[in-house]
């Protein structure tokens, strides 16, 4: 990409078959996952004389993800008009692509 002065410009850009679909206040954008952590939930150990303090604590959900134009382009801009129902399309995206996988 130039700028206008002529000057090569990095721009680094996504293939948009990676990225989830969604609308950011009407505005077509791509989610892309960078990392996705499925929620876990509490375990205990099971040994000769476990009990309650012998447990792992639950884990939460993490999932970090970054906003890009149709084409595929950065749009960091994008990413002050979320709000939660973007946010909730994304994570719901990923959860049933991520599931779909695992079975």
């Amino acid at each position: 990409m130039r700028t206008p002065r002529g000057e090569r410009r990095d721009v680094r850009r996504v293939n948009p078959r990676d990225g989830v679909p969604i609308r950011v206040s009407g505005i077509p954008a791509l989610a892309v996952v960078r990392h996705y952590q499925p929620p876990r939930p509490w375990r205990q150990h099971v040994f000769p004389g476990a009990g309650p303090g012998d447990c792992d604590p639950p884990e939460y959900e993490d999932v970090e993800w970054e906003l890009y134009d149709r084409r595929g382009y950065p749009a960091p801009w994008l990413e002050t008009l979320l709000d939660g129902s973007e946010t909730e399309q994304v994570l719901e995206a990923v959860r049933g692509e991520r599931y779909a996988d695992a079975l």
